[in-house]
């Protein structure tokens, strides 16, 4: 099954493996949903994403401390972390082209990002952060697992 957004429209204790995409979840209902001894896995984008653009774009996303907030989210909605892992990985982005389409495929990046109006920004951004043949920028991520325990007694899935 599948649903997008916050709220998960699922009866209760219904799954025993939820996998989510980058969209979200409130930790409540993903308790709620869970069914006892079941699993969440999620990975999101994290704080320092892309965090190189910043000192050219100052309207940059500030995604915050997602981490450590989702992270106590699940522990005050009851449920036990596995796994809590964050991840920064370089990417090469080969030139300004590639990187205005990252830009323009995720909007949210850059809010308000255009091509003609952030053209000198862009020009600057290539001239400071280009070297040996790329632009050079960090993804940023982290990977969440938690578990939802089972009565004691019960048998595990």
């Amino acid at each position: 099954m599948y649903a997008s957004g916050l709220s998960l429209p699922f009866e209760d204790a219904c799954f025993n493996l939820v996998l989510q995409p980058p969209q979200r979840a409130t930790p409540p209902d993903v308790a709620r949903i869970l069914s006892p001894g079941g699993s969440f896995l999620t990975q999101q984008v994290g704080h320092d994403n892309w965090q190189e653009l910043r000192a050219f774009f100052p309207r940059q996303t500030d995604l915050g401390p997602k981490f450590d907030r989702y992270q106590k989210e699940f522990l005050a909605a009851g449920l036990a972390i596995e796994l809590a892992e964050t991840h920064d990985t370089p990417v090469a982005c080969r030139s300004l082209g590639d990187l205005v389409y990252l830009l323009t495929a995720t909007p949210w990046t850059v809010p308000g990002f255009d091509l003609e109006a952030d053209l000198d920004t862009l020009l600057a951004l290539e001239q400071a952060l280009y070297k040996d043949d790329h632009i050079a920028l960090t993804n940023s991520r982290y990977i969440i697992e938690v578990h939802k325990a089972a009565p004691i007694g019960a048998l595990q899935p």
